[in-house]
């Protein structure tokens, strides 16, 4: 019996390890893969398994990387081979992936630094010493006699969208191009958007537009109108008329420290694509913390001015799957109804019900801010899409020295998109609130790829704000942790004290 026990015991076992081997040889094959994260942040999005699954010829991926890494970027060489494998499952056998360390081959070390890809320093503990050494964290992507880099992979938290736009970039014919018009206005396209202008040239071919306006252009973005000149406003309204997909950073009100002024309209004052920026700023009692100094004294308060944006249209893929948007002292917007008009207005993001607005004189200082009474707080738009066949704002006539027979909308593809606010994409705003500049990438490729990479930016956002609860809410959490939950631990105790007591007796 006990031999007949013993070869059951080994049939099974070798039967179980059988199943294994054949198991993984399946599973190395056909990728089977369960994501739980809400935004599937540990999967590939659609339109990266489209861009693969469209290859028509090879593709190979070399991932310049250091076979001795730190145990912080253990992780990352990891994650990176799991996205590489998922790619390589979509594309139906055209694409290659290849890890090589240059180091190990002056030639490739060479041929590496051709491509752009630097060697980084870094820490390595070894033998209990520390030592600090050149390695290579890069990946080269190349497809027929085109190529694109990703110089220092630095988080894997935005790769998958790194490694699709450049799929995409490859196989296209041509480069999307992006015009910057803030030459006129108060800023400085390498000065105050010089993070935005960094991360745009990552992706987009980008053109500084002076006044002219190319036809070339997939997207132009204007940062501020209020100083432009009449010849350049004119310009901007042919390009939408005429099917342009625009952004426009419009400011209400001019802030210049604790200062503000209402800016005046101009004629580019947006009413005849049935938007107007109120000459107010917004106020919200959801908002950011804002930094102050006082003397020697420096502090951090919450600053209604800073709205913090939560509440989105969410069956539009620019703010979708956004959790937050900060918008310094931003303007509302007014939507004109016209029930004969060839447009249509969406409004994209809305601040909260419980905010106000100043208007005519504004008290900027944190010291000076009080919430008002409930009947005084209301609701305002922010962020507003425009699409369709929009007229003039000139009117009927073109300024002086314009020809009159291109003063009429030609097509019903314009596409507009109007904040009323050109300092959410500066410089510590872009840098400090990374949705900001999620929010801006985002329009740029709806407005240029359509709908395609949104999914894949979006999913590294990870920040979750706790929904704005009433006092009587808080208060009533407030009791529930307070007495509710010692009470119950008391009660439970004085049971279980009491079933004891009973069974002893």
């Amino acid at each position: 019996m006990k031999r007949k026990e013993l070869a059951r015991e080994i049939a099974s076992l070798i039967l179980i390890l059988f199943i294994l081997i054949v198991a993984n040889f399946i599973f190395t094959r056909v990728l089977v893969r369960v994501d739980l994260t809400r935004n599937k942040i540990y999967s590939l999005s659609n339109a990266s398994r489209k861009a693969v699954s469209r290859l028509d010829d090879i593709m190979i991926v070399k991932v310049y990387m250091s076979e001795k890494l730190p145990p912080t970027l253990m992780p990352i060489k990891e994650r990176v081979s799991d996205l590489l494998e998922e790619y390589r499952a979509y594309s139906h056998g055209n694409l290659r992936i290849e890890f090589i360390d240059p180091a190990k081959n002056p030639k490739i070390e060479q041929e590496v630094r051709s491509l752009g890809i630097p060697a980084v320093e870094m820490n390595i503990l070894e033998k209990d010493r520390l030592q600090v050494v050149k390695g290579y964290l890069g990946m080269a992507i190349f497809y027929l006699d085109k190529h694109e880099v990703i110089p220092v992979i630095q988080s894997t938290d935005d790769l998958e969208y790194q490694i699709t736009s450049r799929i995409l970039k490859l196989t296209e014919n041509r480069s999307r191009v992006v015009g910057f018009l803030v030459k006129g206005g108060n800023h400085d396209l390498y000065g105050d958007y010089e993070t935005v202008r960094k991360r745009v040239e990552q992706e987009f071919k980008l053109v500084e537009i002076d006044s002219t306006i190319p036809d070339t252009l997939d997207v132009l973005v204007v940062a501020g109108i209020s100083k432009l000149d009449t010849a350049t406003l004119y310009r901007i309204d042919q390009y939408i008329m005429h099917g342009g997909k625009a952004i426009l950073l419009v400011d209400g009100v001019d802030v210049n420290g604790l200062r503000a002024v209402g800016v005046p309209e101009n004629k580019l004052d947006l009413v005849s694509y049935g938007v107007k920026i109120s000459q107010n700023l917004v106020l919200d009692v959801s908002n950011e913390l804002a930094p102050f100094s006082s003397g020697v004294m420096r502090f951090i308060v919450p600053y209604p001015f800073w709205v913090k944006v939560r509440n989105f249209d969410r069956e539009n893929p620019i703010v979708s799957k956004l959790n937050s948007l900060v918008l310094p002292w931003t303007s509302g917007l007014e939507i004109k109804e016209d029930s004969s008009a060839q447009y249509t207005v969406k409004i994209l993001a809305k601040s909260t019900k419980q905010s106000w607005e100043q208007k005519n004189f504004f008290v900027l200082s944190p010291d000076f801010i009080k919430v008002p009474e409930k009947n005084r707080l209301t609701q305002f738009n922010l962020v507003a899409l425009v699409r369709g066949r929009v007229p003039s704002t000139f009117g009927n006539t073109p300024p002086e020295g314009f020809d009159s027979t291109r003063h009429v909308s030609l097509s019903d593809s314009t596409l507009l998109l109007v904040v009323g606010n050109s300092r959410f994409l500066q410089n510590p705003f872009a840098g400090s609130f990374k949705e900001n500049l999620v929010f801006f990438m985002n329009a740029l490729d709806y407005m240029s790829f359509g709908n395609e990479l949104i999914d894949v930016r979006t999913k590294v956002l990870t920040e979750r704000p706790i929904a704005q609860l009433s006092d009587a809410a808080r208060t009533l959490i407030r009791l529930v942790n307070i007495v509710f939950v010692p009470l119950v631990v008391v009660i439970f105790g004085l049971v279980r004290y009491s079933i004891r007591r009973k069974r002893r007796r």
